[in-house]
């Protein structure tokens, strides 16, 4: 639609600068940061890479990952489960684009005559605008209502906790433990810890959150094992490692979804601390 082109023309031009800008000062800032120690896989943002990194990534939905499997559950409810390693976009019956990442599923009533859908996993929502109609996304832990808007939403259940990274429009997320009700803005970030239902709301570059959608994983302040555990989900592989490998050390930066798992390892291990190998179908990581 017109409307949503002019919209990425304009968000991918407020960008350019602050990606650009960014280069050199990420690098520092971690350096700046006393007490861990860090270690970055700085970013290099071109400009087409700015605007695929903001509202644009709807233009790469053909090049992703396509599969999944989506039936019928007593011709009344729609279940699409996608696997870990791959990706793949769905277009609900109201024209809202969604795409799964590895290991979600989405669930909603074939008639859609009410806009809720429920989510175990991740998704990037590009919800159609319904004035009459909100759209609901639900899940035992969180429910976020809106109209017409574009975000995140991390929400796996066998994590502690879910994250929504609002991009675009207005979004009301509420702790379902404890009817506690937060609206954010865009580029801020809701977290809902799944046992107490409290929500913390901070600022964020919201667009880099939905990375992974085109080909990109990014992460900030991520420790070896939430890495190792996203790369297992984006990949379709399996690590074995001592919970604390590494511990006390935290990476920032992005990887490349099409790259090998042998070329992702070499890219966090810049030290040289790690060994791999492969065991039948697990990767085995130690420290030398």
């Amino acid at each position: 639609m017109d409307i949503h082109k002019n919209y990425e023309k304009e968000i991918a031009a407020a960008w350019l600068d602050r990606f650009e800008t960014e280069q050199a000062a990420n690098y520092e800032s971690l350096k700046r940061k006393a007490g861990i120690s860090r270690r970055a896989n700085i970013i290099k943002w071109s400009r087409i890479t700015a605007i695929a990194a903001c509202i644009a990534i709807a233009a790469v939905g053909g090049a992703m990952l396509q599969r999944g499997a989506m039936r019928q559950m007593d011709g009344r409810l729609t279940e699409i489960t996608v696997p870990e390693g791959s990706r793949m976009k769905v277009m609900l019956p109201d024209n809202t684009e969604v795409w799964l990442a590895g290991g979600s599923t989405l669930a909603y009533e074939s008639a859609f005559r009410e806009r809720n859908v429920t989510l175990d996993g991740e998704g990037f929502f590009k919800v159609a605008h319904d004035k009459s109609r909100p759209f609901s996304v639900r899940s035992a832990s969180v429910d976020i209502q809106v109209l017409g808007t574009i975000f995140d939403i991390r929400n796996y259940s066998r994590e502690s906790k879910a994250v929504v990274d609002l991009i675009d429009g207005s979004v009301a997320v509420t702790g379902k433990t404890t009817g506690i009700q937060k609206t954010l803005k865009p580029d801020q970030r809701a977290t809902v810890d799944h046992t107490s239902g409290l929500i913390t709301v901070e600022e964020t570059d919201a667009a880099r959150s939905a990375l992974w959608v085109s080909g990109k994983l990014y992460f900030t302040d991520a420790t070896m094992d939430e890495l190792l555990k996203d790369i297992e989900r984006f990949k379709g592989v399996s690590f074995s490692h001592s919970e604390h490998l590494l511990e006390g050390e935290l990476f920032s930066g992005s990887i490349r979804l099409d790259h090998s798992v042998e070329s992702i390892l070499r890219s966090i291990d810049l030290d040289h601390k790690l060994v791999w190998t492969e065991n039948e179908d697990t990767i085995v990581i130690t420290v030398k």
